[in-house]
């Protein structure tokens, strides 16, 4: 999904609102004289930022005889708003329709490397003027906005409902299609690209973005909705069909992905830190030796991770947060608990350490199983990190017993 570039958004905000008044009332005086109207869905291809990883979707309206064409966008916000990083913390973040020229909004994405693909839609002129009588409508207030929801209510799902009002009948989506989760789709296109951010949504959306999802809610992603509109067909009520798409034409080509992978992956890097911590296990039995300042490590990195999953999962309306179970493994606890295990350790005392790590560890697996959330490897192997000094923390403090 797309967005603006930090250093730029306020400037092309005002642009593309003062654009969207003028270009519209000139199209609308067009529109009253006759013209004929073509309707397609721009679909953008993934980039490398955090917020290009999965793509973009767009209506394009191009009229045939005045040959105006402009580009109806959902993905546009203004980092101007009032608490905007507050707001976008927690999920609150308000987007608009924003109206450019097709061959500005085309230019941006060529410049980036990136692919534009229009999908001509096959529609009447009674559906495609049905279409841009409501984006029009939307597009001429000045205060209309809409609460963005990354899986249920983005730019895509919006460009797809507004096609499925206009036409006479409903739309057909195929059927005969693969169930996935909203986790494999994000984790599709993220991983390639970036794997670390794949990583740390991972720890923060939960069991809801694990459960079986059919094409209706796959629509959210731009890629998948382009390919279910090539198979999508048009059913009227007389039951006669016809094909969404007319013809899928190429307006700019993605780059070559030239990005060479990282070899410093979370797999490798949780990988690394369970054999080390393995190793220095095997070292510390023999020895007889606590090494509490490893478990004392892993607590303070448990807990600063827990921070952000424990805030999103309490207070933020970002889509599955709330169903997230490593809440239960990964919070802000061990921050109020290492201070006293310290000073329990400085006067020799039983910390207990073994035992809290062993049921928080305990808990978050059979609550995710039952839950149904999928662990990724990575967090797997940071639990049998944690698991193992536990273990040998227990250990320990059994032997110390009479």
């Amino acid at each position: 999904m797309k967005s603006l570039r930090p250093l730029w958004v306020q400037i092309v905000t005002m642009m593309v609102a003062m654009f969207s008044m003028t270009a519209i009332q000139a199209y609308a005086k067009a529109e009253a004289e006759g013209d004929s109207l073509e309707v397609s869905l721009l679909t953008c291809t993934p980039g490398h930022e955090v917020y290009e990883l999965y793509g973009h979707t767009a209506i394009r309206i191009y009229n045939m005889r005045t040959r105006s064409d402009l580009t109806f966008n959902y993905g546009v916000f203004s980092f101007g708003a009032p608490h905007f990083v507050w707001r976008f913390i927690k999920g609150e973040t308000d987007y608009c329709l924003g109206v450019v020229p097709t061959a500005a909004f085309v230019a941006s994405y060529a410049e980036d490397g990136r692919g534009v693909t229009a999908q001509v839609l096959n529609l009447r002129q009674d559906e495609a003027h049905r279409l841009y009588d409501g984006l029009i409508q939307l597009a001429t207030q000045p205060d209309w906005t809409y609460r963005y929801n990354f899986f249920y209510d983005n730019c895509t799902t919006r460009a797809i409902a507004d096609v499925e009002r206009c036409v006479d009948g409903e739309v057909a989506w195929p059927t005969e299609v693969p169930e996935r989760t909203f986790r494999q789709i994000v984790t599709e296109f993220a991983a390639p690209r970036a794997d670390w951010n794949r990583f740390g949504q991972d720890l923060l959306i939960g069991a809801e973005a694990d459960r079986s999802i059919g094409v209706r809610e796959q629509l959210f992603s731009p890629i998948y909705a382009q390919g279910f509109a090539a198979q999508a067909r048009i059913r009227r009520a007389d039951g006669t069909t016809r094909p969404l798409v007319r013809e899928q034409l190429v307006l700019t080509a993605a780059a070559g992905d030239v990005a060479q992978p990282s070899w410093f992956t979370p797999l490798t890097a949780t990988g690394a830190l369970f054999i080390l911590c393995l190793a220095l296990t095997v070292w510390g039995w023999r020895r007889g030796r606590a090494l509490r300042w490893a478990d004392n490590t892993l607590l303070l990195m448990q807990g600063v991770i827990g921070l952000p999953v424990a805030f999103l999962f309490l207070f933020s309306t970002h889509p599955t947060v709330g169903s997230n179970m490593l809440i239960l493994w990964l919070n802000p606890l061990p921050l109020l608990y290492l201070p006293w295990k310290i000073w329990r350790n400085g006067h020799h005392r039983p910390d207990g350490f073994g035992y809290a790590a062993g049921i928080s560890v305990g808990l978050t697996v059979a609550a995710g199983l039952l839950a149904g959330q999928r662990f990724p490897a990575e967090v797997w192997l940071l639990m049998a990190t944690y698991a193992t000094r536990a273990l040998h923390a227990g250990y320990l403090q059994l032997q110390q017993k009479p």
